[in-house]
C-alpha cells in the first residue's frame, strides 16, 4: 500500500493548499506570457494577485494547470477582473475563440461563499481523513456529485480508500476518471478495484471476483487470483486454489491441485492441451507413461498402446516405454508391430534373450535365419532352441554338438571313444525241441560320435538252444521216434554295424547284420533303415527292415531234417512298420502304429503278416516328482493277424507263432527318470486280455494236393497276458559305465524272460547318463530312433 500512500499524499497536498498546490517553477528565469515591456520595474498592485503562474502554464502549453491556477487566484480574489490580454491568451491555449461570454464569465465576480466541506477534507492529515465521518463523507459526496468536480471526487475516492471502503472508492474514482480523467485518478481507481478484488478473493466470492474483472478489463487482475490461488495452495486448501487458478487460467497451478486432489486424469488432460510449454508436456507424458505400465500391468494391452501413443505426442518415448510398447504389441497380437518393435530394441540391445525369443515368437519362420544372420541373440536362442527341442525329442548328440544344454556332459558326444562288453539272454517256454527256445549272446563293440552322427561296430556270439523234441512230436518230415536223429542247437558268430544321424527334426538310423555264419542253412545279411521325423506336437517314425524271426531255433537258425545234412528253417521277415503319435492335449498323447511284412525261409512257405495298435496315454510326471522325465500310462488296443497258420516244425513250416487273430486290450505304464543323472531308471508294464484264434493248417504244405496229409487243427483261446520291463544304468566313475535290464512276460500257454547286463568304458569324463545307452533302447533292437 505504500503505492495508495504515495499517491493520496501527492493529491491531498494539491488540494491543501495554495503553496503545496503552486507548480514550484523559477518565474524569474523564464518568460511566461505577453507582459508589457517597460523599462522600470513591474509593479503588482496590491489588490491585484500575481498571475505570473497562469502565464507560466500557457507558455508551456499546460491547460489544465493554467485553469487550475486561474481558477484558484479568482477564489483568492473575488473582486479581481483579470486583464484582456490573459483571457485571450487563456483562450487561445484552450483552443477557444474569445466571446462576449468567455470574457464577461472571466470578469464576473465570485461570490464569497463559506469555506468548503472538501476544503475541510483536504485541510485533514492522513491518520483523521482515515476515521473521517461516515456522514460527514456521505455529505461531501452529495456536494462533489452535485458541482461536477473531478478532484473533488477524487479527493473522495482516495479518503474512501484510506478506509478500505473499496466500493465507495471505485464509484467516486469512476465519477472523476468520467469528467476529467488523469493518471492519478486512473491509480485510484486501479487501487480501489484491486482492493475490492483482494476482498473477494479472501471471501470466495466468485461472482464478485467474476464482475470486477468483467467490469475493469484493463485492470490486471489475473495476477491477483494466481496470488491468492497459491496462498491457498500452500495452505492445504487444493479445492479453492484449483477454483483460483482455474479463473486465472494458470495451467501449471490447476495441474499441481489436481495432482494433490488425486485427480490425474484432469490435471493430465490440461496439461496435454498446453503443448507450447515445456513443463505441461513433461507432466502430459509422465502421467501417460505411468498409464502405459499401469494398464500393461492389469492386461490391458490395447489401451497400453493407446498411452504410448499419448507419450508421443509429448515427447518422443523412452527405451522403458519403447519395451514396454513391444511387449503390449506382442500381447495383443499386434506381431506386424512387435516385430519392428522388437527388431528396434534388439539393434540397441543386441544381446538380449528376451528381445530375440520374443521377434522369434511373432516373425514368420520364413524369417528366421535372416533374424539369426542379423542378431547374434537371435542366433544363439535358435540354437539353444533348438538343442532344447533335440534333448526332449532324446536326440542326445544333435544337442550336444549344437549347444550343451544344462551343462551337462552326459552324452555320446561328450563319451568320445567307447568300447563295450556285454551278455544278455532269453529263454521262451514250449514244447521241447520245439518251441522251448534258449539265446545266449555275448557282444563286445566300439562306438563313437562325430557331432551329430554317432557309429557303431560289434562282434556277436551267439548260442541257440531247442533240445530233442518228444518221441511222436511232428519235426521235419514226420513224427520223432524214441531218438531224435537231429540237432539241438549251435553257436556261431556275427558282426553287426549302424550309424545314427540326426538333425534339426529328423533322426536317420541304418545298420547291417552279418550273423551265425556257419548254421545250416546260409546265412543272410540282415538289416534295417529307419527314420523319425519331429514336429511341434507330434512324432512320426518309419522302418524298413530285412530281420531274422526269433520265435525258434527252426525260424532264427535253421536246423536239419532227421538224420539228414538237409536244412531247412532260417525265417525272415521284411516289410514296414510305422508309428504316428500326437500330442492332443497338455500331457495327453495319441498314437498309433501299424506293420506289414511277408515271412519267408528255406522250406517255408510264404506268409504276411499285418498288424495295428491304438494307444492313449498321459504323463502324469509333472504331478509326481521332479526327478522323472515322464510317466506314461494309459488304455491300448492292438490287432494283428497272419494269412497262414506257419507255427509248425515241419516242412513248409517256419516255427513262429502266426495266429489267424490276436486281439489285445489292457492298459500300458512307462516311467523313465531324469535325463544327464548319475543313474537312471526305465521301468514298464502291460496288462491286459487277449483273444487269440489259429487256423487249420496243414502238416505239410509243400506237398502235393493230391496227397493225403493230416492237419494241425484250428484253435482258439483267450486270457490275462502282461509283460514287465525293468531296466537301468549306473556311472560307476567318470569313465566307467555300468547298464542292464531284465524282462518278463506271459501270456495263455507262454512265458518268455529276457536279461542282458553291460559295460562300458569311454575316453571323456560324463558325468551323467542318458537314455539312448539303455540296452533295450538300442534302434538294434526298438526298431525306432526316438
Amino acid at each position: 500500500m505504500k503505492v495508495l500512500r504515495y499517491a493520496a499524499t501527492a493529491f491531498f497536498g494539491f488540494l491543501s493548499t495554495p503553496t503545496v498546490a503552486q507548480v514550484a517553477t523559477d518565474y524569474k528565469n523564464d518568460n511566461v506570457g505577453e507582459k508589457p515591456q517597460t523599462n522600470a520595474a513591474q509593479v503588482v498592485p496590491e489588490n491585484e494577485p500575481d498571475t505570473t503562474g497562469v502565464w507560466y502554464h500557457i507558455n508551456q502549453k499546460e491547460v489544465e494547470l493554467a485553469q487550475r491556477e486561474f481558477a484558484r487566484l479568482k477564489a483568492e480574489s473575488p473582486g479581481w477582473r483579470p486583464a484582456d490580454t490573459l483571457i485571450q491568451a487563456l483562450a487561445n491555449v484552450q483552443g477557444r475563440k474569445l466571446t462576449n461570454e468567455i470574457a464577461i464569465e472571466a470578469n464576473t465576480p465570485d461570490k464569497p461563499s463559506p469555506p468548503s466541506l472538501f476544503t475541510r477534507l483536504a485541510s485533514m492529515s492522513e491518520a483523521q481523513r482515515k476515521h473521517a465521518n461516515a456522514d460527514f463523507l456521505h455529505r461531501a459526496a452529495a456536494q462533489a456529485a452535485k458541482t461536477d468536480n473531478a478532484d473533488f471526487h477524487a479527493l473522495l475516492g482516495w479518503t474512501y480508500l484510506s478506509q478500505a471502503e473499496f466500493g465507495s472508492a471505485i464509484s467516486e474514482f469512476a465519477s472523476a476518471r468520467r469528467l476529467a480523467s488523469s493518471p492519478l485518478h486512473n491509480q485510484g481507481l486501479a487501487l480501489a478495484v484491486t482492493g475490492a478484488f483482494d476482498v473477494a478473493l479472501r471471501d470466495g466470492d466468485i461472482t464478485q471476483i467474476k464482475q470486477l474483472r468483467a467490469t475493469y478489463p484493463n485492470i490486471p487482475l489475473n495476477e491477483q487470483i494466481t496470488a491468492a490461488g497459491w496462498a491457498r495452495y500452500d495452505d492445504q486448501n487444493f479445492e479453492q486454489a484449483l477454483t483460483y487458478f482455474a479463473l486465472s487460467d494458470f495451467t501449471q497451478g490447476q495441474v499441481l491441485a489436481l495432482t494433490r486432489l488425486r485427480q490425474p486424469a484432469r490435471a493430465a488432460e490440461i496439461a496435454c492441451a498446453q503443448s507450447e510449454q515445456q513443463s505441461m508436456r513433461d507432466h502430459c507424458a509422465g502421467y501417460w507413461s505411468l498409464q502405459q505400465s499401469e494398464r500393461y500391468q492389469r492386461g490391458a494391452f490395447s489401451q497400453s498402446l493407446q498411452a504410448a501413443d499419448n507419450i508421443q505426442k509429448s515427447r518422443a518415448l523412452t527405451p522403458e516405454e519403447k519395451e514396454l510398447r513391444a511387449w503390449a504389441q506382442l500381447n495383443s497380437g499386434r506381431n506386424e508391430q512387435a516385430e519392428i518393435s522388437f527388431k528396434a530394441l534388439l539393434a540397441t540391445q543386441p544381446d538380449n534373450q528376451d528381445f530375440a525369443y520374443a521377434l522369434l515368437s511373432v516373425a514368420p519362420d520364413s524369417k528366421h535365419d535372416s533374424l539369426a544372420q542379423r542378431f547374434p541373440a537371435v542366433r544363439q536362442l535358435i540354437a539353444t532352441r533348438q538343442a532344447g527341442q533335440a534333448w526332449q525329442r532324446k536326440q542326445f548328440l544333435l544337442a550336444t554338438s549344437a549347444f550343451s544344454p544344462f551343462g551337462l556332459a552326459a552324452t555320446p558326444d561328450e563319451y568320445g571313444l567307447s568300447v563295450y562288453a556285454g551278455s544278455s539272454g532269453r529263454q521262451r517256454s514250449g514244447a521241447q525241441g520245439l518251441g522251448n527256445f534258449d539265446i545266449l549272446r555275448g557282444t563286445v563293440g566300439i562306438t563313437d560320435a562325430v557331432d551329430s552322427l554317432r557309429w557303431d561296430v560289434r562282434l556277436d556270439y551267439e548260442q541257440l538252444y531247442s533240445g530233442e523234441p518228444a518221441a511222436g512230436s511232428w519235426f521235419g518230415d514226420g513224427q520223432v521216434t524214441d531218438v531224435f536223429g537231429g540237432i539241438t542247437g549251435f553257436e556261431d558268430t556275427g558282426v553287426h554295424g549302424s550309424v545314427q544321424y540326426e538333425t534339426n527334426a529328423l533322426t536317420l538310423y541304418g545298420e547291417l547284420n552279418y550273423a551265425l555264419f556257419s548254421q545250416p542253412v546260409e546265412a543272410k545279411l540282415t538289416g534295417q533303415i529307419a527314420a523319425t521325423w519331429f514336429s511341434e506336437r507330434a512324432v512320426t517314425a518309419v522302418n524298413f527292415y530285412h530281420l531274422r524271426v526269433e520265435d525258434s531255433l527252426l525260424s532264427m537258425g535253421s536246423t536239419y531234417f532227421e538224420y539228414s545234412d538237409e536244412a531247412f528253417g532260417g525265417v525272415h521277415k521284411h516289410g514296414v512298420k510305422a508309428l504316428y503319435s500326437r500330442r492332443v492335449a497338455d500331457n495327453t498323447a495319441l498314437s498309433v502304429s501299424g506293420v506289414a511284412d511277408a515271412y519267408s525261409g528255406r522250406l517255408s512257405t510264404s506268409n504276411h503278416h499285418r498288424g495295428l495298435r491304438l494307444d492313449l496315454s498321459y504323463d502324469v510326471a509333472d504331478a509326481v516328482t521332479s526327478r522323472i522325465d515322464y510317466w506314461r500310462i494309459g488304455p491300448f488296443v492292438s490287432w494283428e493277424g497272419f494269412d497262414e497258420n506257419r507255427s509248425g516244425f515241419t516242412r513248409g513250416h517256419g516255427g513262429y507263432f502266426s495266429p489267424e487273430d490276436l486281439w489285445s486290450t489292457g492298459v500300458y505304464t512307462e516311467l523313465l527318470t531324469s535325463e544327464g543323472a548319475q543313474w537312471q531308471v526305465k521301468a514298464a508294464l502291460s496288462a491286459g486280455y487277449n483273444r487269440i484264434s489259429e487256423n487249420q493248417a496243414e502238416r505239410f504244405p509243400l506237398l502235393s494236393a493230391s496227397v493225403a496229409e493230416p492237419v494241425i487243427p484250428s484253435g482258439s483261446s483267450s486270457g490275462l497276458a502282461g509283460q514287465v520291463t525293468l531296466e537301468g544304468q549306473y556311472t560307476l566313475s567318470h569313465h566307467w559305465l555300468i547298464a542292464g535290464y531284465v524282462q518278463q512276460a506271459y501270456a495263455v500257454e507262454y512265458q518268455a524272460t529276457w536279461a542282458g547286463l553291460e559295460i562300458r568304458w569311454h575316453a571323456g569324463p560324463a558325468t551323467g547318463v542318458t537314455s539312448d545307452t539303455l540296452l533295450l533302447n538300442d534302434a538294434a533292437v526298438s526298431g525306432y530312433v526316438f
